[in-house]
């Protein structure tokens, strides 16, 4: 065989064995590629899951909160009962709940009459979604009204979630409303 054939066969051989090592490696890189991107979507999907169940969570905290506090306002006389009667137990179920921000009373007109944030009591809360769909007969028993801006956090919003309150002979009395603050979902 001549020594330029056996040259030209040895680069070949030379270039065959390379091509197939960069396929190899290139194959390879793209099947780790592929088992990372399984593995960061299965754990996005885990944590979505779980961060899901944890909100899921605190809204039947706050619904459940508010469910006591239904019984408690038949307890002591509703939304008029002096607020020695209403704000160690408002303080209490805010204090159990994680991610709830206050917790107010209205009576039947709209006017915020027991409050973990003394500042607000006194105003009225008689043109939001969530009082007027309440006070209103029906099956509705709890609501999320919209967001808004939190008045003592800038830029932060925050979601209420109210319940009817009745009188013992089922007459309209006001709302319970706990605000659910999303950004305590942060550092979870």
């Amino acid at each position: 065989m001549p020594l330029g054939r056996t040259r030209i066969l040895i680069l070949l051989f030379t270039a065959a064995v390379l091509a197939a090592v960069v396929t190899f490696v290139t194959f390879d890189l793209w099947r780790r590629d592929q088992r990372a991107i399984e593995a960061a979507e299965m754990r996005a999907t885990s944590l979505a899951a779980a961060a899901a169940e944890y909100v899921r969570g605190s809204f039947a905290l706050a619904d459940t909160s508010l469910r006591q506090l239904t019984l408690h306002a038949q307890r002591v006389g509703g939304v008029s009962a002096d607020s020695s009667q209403w704000l160690p137990i408002l303080e209490a179920a805010r204090a159990a709940a994680p991610g709830l921000g206050s917790i107010s009373v209205t009576d039947a007109g709209g006017v915020i009459r027991h409050s973990t944030i003394a500042a607000i009591v006194g105003q009225s809360r008689s043109t939001t979604y969530l009082f007027r769909t309440l006070s209103e007969p029906g099956p509705i028993d709890t609501l999320i009204d919209e967001p808004f801006l939190s008045p003592l956090h800038a830029n932060r919003y925050v979601l209420p979630v109210g319940r009817r309150l009745q009188t013992a002979s089922g007459q309209f009395d006001g709302v319970v409303v706990s605000v659910v603050t999303p950004n305590a979902f942060d550092e979870f």
